[in-house]
């Protein structure tokens, strides 16, 4: 059996669409800030706490990214409660909601 390397065409993204992917990376990156500003305010200057577990928060989320992409293969590739994506959805909300009420 011969196996050949054919080049697999590009695939281009329109102006258009590149945009509206990248609007949610921008919308995110003003979250953040918005964000660290008010952690900086309220905890760091007004609570007079140290700043590395305020670091430490902010961070969380970019520490926790490859978990998201293996979340979001599985739930692309297995079945939860006979679906595929609105499964994990609702448990993702539901473990917000304990760890809400917990420290609540």
């Amino acid at each position: 059996m011969t196996v050949t390397k054919e080049p697999v065409g590009e695939q281009t993204f329109s102006i258009w669409r590149t945009l509206r992917l990248g609007t949610f990376q921008v919308g995110s990156a003003m979250g953040d800030v918005l964000l660290a500003g008010i952690w900086n305010r309220i905890v760091i200057s007004d609570f007079g706490l140290p700043a590395w577990p305020v670091g430490l928060l902010i961070a969380m989320r970019y520490f926790m990214t490859p978990l998201s992409i293996w979340a979001g293969n599985r739930s692309d590739n297995r079945p939860l409660f006979g679906s595929y994506r609105t499964s994990y959805i609702w448990l993702g909300r539901g473990l917000m909601l304990i760890a809400f009420l917990v420290l609540g």
